[in-house]
């Protein structure tokens, strides 16, 4: 098949999140150097996109780097396309910092070329970034002198007003902008926005009614539009929910709602995503848990440790945090025996 053709129903697969069908589309194919520049390209672009929803971020990333750094001096509007595809592999790298600096780089160099929809998207992703510090300050600073997380509010307070006034700005963007399309995103910024209140109500209780009202709007708009990654994000979103009420067992069921439709879908990163959510509700947990839950969740979080290991790195984000994880769990199996 000719390599054009080849990439145009990979991406057709990927807008259908058929990504299974896309990677095997492509997987093994062999290029031909004298293959025309834009279709190699696009070949790498779609594949690129498979592999990040499939849970090869690694891989993912190698592709979209390729597609993104060629077309940067020559096409800038097909390089903006790709940096949103990319900046979702840095975040699940756990490259935060950097993909803030990355992103307002991109956006600079790319200037003129940038639609309305790109603005919006450039604002929603800085609004992800800082989230995702927020996220950190709040829930994975270690301690080693006592033995467990300590918050950071100062720095969880600062990141989450810069989150906040981020999606608030691609809000307003959105609000010019007529095509379809671009509802995705603004039901996207509307996820963000309700999981920026969910984890700033673990240490201000207060935020609880903000959060339920964003996870309200946000339920409205999936029902619209029902696209599976947010789906997955939805039940993950209600777990969380679910556990600041220490309501555990509505918890665990909705987060095997969440893993069911990512393990339908091959999406590796987001089932790894629910056992690392119940490993945090249960150090977050004012009741004690039995040592052998404790432990069950531990297992969990160390095949996480080795899906992080095996597909983003040994020395990225998330790997050193499932580490902390296991040895957060340890501590608090420990306490729980002791107890018991």
């Amino acid at each position: 098949m000719d390599l054009s053709c080849l990439a145009l129903l990979a991406e057709s697969f990927n807008l259908a999140e058929r990504w299974r069908d896309a990677l095997g589309l492509l997987d093994g194919v062999e290029l031909d150097a004298r293959a025309d520049i834009s279709a190699i390209e696009r070949f790498h672009w779609a594949k690129g996109v498979a592999l990040r929803y499939l849970g090869k971020i690694r891989d993912a990333q190698h592709e979209l780097r390729l597609v993104f750094s060629s077309q940067l001096n020559t096409n800038p509007s097909l390089a903006v396309s790709v940096l949103f595809s990319l900046v979702e592999t840095m975040r699940e790298c756990g490259d935060f910092t950097e993909g803030l600096a990355f992103l307002d780089d991109a956006a600079s160099r790319i200037g003129r070329f940038a639609t309305t929809r790109d603005r919006l998207r450039i604002a929603l992703w800085r609004g992800v970034f800082n989230k995702n510090l927020m996220q950190d300050a709040i829930q994975f600073l270690w301690n080693a002198e006592v033995g467990r997380f300590v918050p950071d509010l100062s720095q969880a307070g600062i990141y989450h007003r810069r989150a906040e006034d981020a999606f608030a700005k691609a809000l307003v963007i959105g609000t010019t902008i007529e095509e379809v399309s671009a509802n995705t995103d603004v039901a996207q910024i509307h996820s963000e926005m309700a999981e920026t209140a969910l984890w700033y109500a673990i240490c201000h209780a207060d935020a609880c009614a903000e959060a339920d009202r964003r996870l309200e709007e946000f339920s409205a708009l999936l029902s619209l539009n029902p696209i599976v990654e947010q789906q997955v994000e939805y039940h993950r979103y209600c777990a969380q929910r679910a556990a600041l009420g220490s309501c555990f067992d509505d918890a665990r069921v909705a987060l095997e709602m969440a893993r069911k439709v990512a393990a339908t879908h091959g999406m590796s990163f987001l089932e790894t995503d629910c056992d690392m959510d119940w490993a945090r509700f249960i150090l977050n947990a004012d009741r004690p848990f039995p040592p052998g839950e404790i432990d069950a969740a531990a297992a969990c979080v160390n095949a996480a440790l080795t899906y992080y290991r095996d597909h983003l790195g040994s020395d990225t984000y998330y790997a050193r945090i499932a580490e902390l994880l296991i040895r957060a769990l340890e501590v608090k199996a420990r306490t729980a025996a002791l107890s018991s």
